[in-house]
């Protein structure tokens, strides 16, 4: 009965045991579970800020990409405003110089409008003038011919400085042109070559490419006899003194046919050929807006001003030489008239060499039958002709058809060629270049070589306009002075 009992104490105590070790293992158990899903929720925390993390790096980046491209932009912009500030600036410097360049030739023109009055109205013979040589020193009896600039048929240009009292210049140099036998009769077409340039010039609005007239007047030939040839007749059969014209024109001692003598071999560079042929070109725009047609443009009668530096570059062209011109009416047409025997009763235009074939063939048919007419001569497309010929002598120093007119002429006098005959102006520069191992050439572009092969067509109709020709020569207007 003990031993039963033992065992149920025993049985007793175990179970209470048991139950307390299930108790503590229930608790353990709990606290584990608890502790779990705090763990659960303190990696679900942690998961969420992870992913918050990512989102706020990922927003990051972006911002980071959009500010980099914000500044990429600003840079840009940056880079834009400073090239257009230089820009602006560069315009602004170029319409400076523009304006100053403007106002020292409206100052120049104010001061060659009042030194033209001044003249007109002091200088009546030729004794208002002292004439001088090329250092500016008076020359004597002994050393006259150091004064000549030079000496035609009809006239002699003599390097001058006005010396009546109160001149606005007084060191300022000038070409006095003096005409040969202007009152003989049997001169008259001498005398009409000199009217007739004086006649075209003081009508004629001043331009920085057209030879500036100063004055002219009209005194005894005997003033200026020790300048003068034995052909140039200084009195009449009865003794009585000749009168004879004289007129200033301002001074430019080298003509465009002595620089290239000068530069034989080598020629001009490429800026200077553009340059004088838009000088040239604005010249003959100026004369043809103003209903003048000059009619003997040639390298003689184009005058150059240089630099004064050693190169010696040409800098600007003038044109010169008035006595072949002619006066056009709204069509730019001028009447032209022929006698019965074929003889032209009109002013002659200059070297045939330079004139259009349409007025060649308007003018030989009846010339070369002797009977009389009146032409209606079209000098529309005259200016831009001898402004090709001309362009073709200062790149490649030959005319554009060899012996033109002469080997162009039919028996009926008509001229006649096709274009394809004009040569190729920049392979005839590499030929020449070859021949005289230069190695720097005149070089032009094709579309300048073309422009100037269809100012010297046989086909008016293709010629372009002088503003073209200008135009293509000078693109951007850096090298016009008007």
């Amino acid at each position: 009965m003990r031993t039963l009992t033992q065992t149920n104490a025993t049985l007793t105590l175990a179970s209470q045991s048991a139950t307390r070790d299930a108790d503590e293992s229930r608790r353990t158990l709990e606290i584990e579970r608890r502790q779990l899903r705090e763990a659960l929720a303190s990696a679900a925390a942690l998961q969420q800020a992870v992913a918050r993390s990512q989102q706020e790096s990922q927003d990051d980046r972006h911002r980071a990409q959009r500010m980099s491209s914000r500044i990429v932009d600003l840079e840009q912009q940056l880079v834009s405003s400073q090239q257009r500030s230089v820009g602006e600036r560069t315009k602004r410097l170029e319409l400076e110089q523009r304006v100053a360049a403007l106002t020292l030739q409206l100052e120049g023109m104010e001061g060659s409008l009042h030194e033209q009055k001044f003249m007109s109205a002091m200088c009546k013979d030729a004794t208002s003038f002292e004439f001088v040589d090329s250092d500016g020193e008076a020359v004597g009896d002994a050393n006259a011919n150091g004064a000549k600039l030079g000496q035609g048929a009809f006239g002699v240009a003599l390097r001058s400085r006005c010396i009546a009292p109160r001149h606005p210049r007084p060191t300022q140099q000038y070409a006095l042109k003096v005409c040969f036998n202007f009152a003989e009769l049997s001169t008259r077409r001498v005398r009409g070559a000199f009217v007739n340039e004086f006649m075209e010039l003081v009508k004629l609005p001043s331009h920085p490419n057209i030879v500036r007239f100063v004055c002219q007047f009209v005194a005894e030939a005997q003033q200026v006899s020790r300048f003068l040839p034995d052909i140039a007749a200084q009195f009449s059969q009865d003794g009585r003194p000749l009168q004879t014209q004289f007129f200033a024109l301002e001074l430019l001692t080298t003509s465009l046919s002595g620089l290239l003598a000068e530069r034989r071999g080598r020629g001009v560079s490429q800026r200077e050929a553009s340059l004088i042929i838009a000088h040239v070109g604005c010249g003959l725009r100026h004369l043809e807006n103003h209903r003048i047609a000059h009619r003997d443009i040639k390298p003689a009668n184009v005058l150059v001003e240089l630099t004064n530096d050693e190169r010696r570059e040409v800098k600007r062209c003038v044109i010169g030489d008035f006595g072949s011109a002619c006066e056009l009416n709204a069509n730019l047409c001028s009447t032209m008239a022929v006698s019965d025997t074929g003889l032209l009763l009109t002013p002659a235009w200059g070297n045939d060499a330079h004139i259009a074939p349409e007025l060649h063939s308007l003018l030989q048919p009846p010339v070369l039958q002797q009977r009389a007419a009146m032409i209606e001569m079209d000098y529309s497309k005259q200016g831009v002709f001898e402004l090709g010929v001309l362009a073709f002598e200062v790149l490649i120093g030959s005319f554009p058809i060899a012996g033109y007119p002469g080997t162009c002429t039919n028996r009926q006098g008509v001229v006649e060629y096709a274009d394809t005959r004009v040569p190729s102006i920049i392979e005839q520069q590499v030929n020449q270049q070859r021949q005289q191992q230069a190695s720097d050439p005149t070089t032009i572009t094709r579309e300048q070589e073309a422009i100037l092969k269809r100012a010297v067509s046989c086909d008016p109709s293709r010629r372009p306009t002088l503003q073209e020709v200008i135009d293509c020569f000078d693109p951007d207007q850096s090298l016009r002075l008007a």
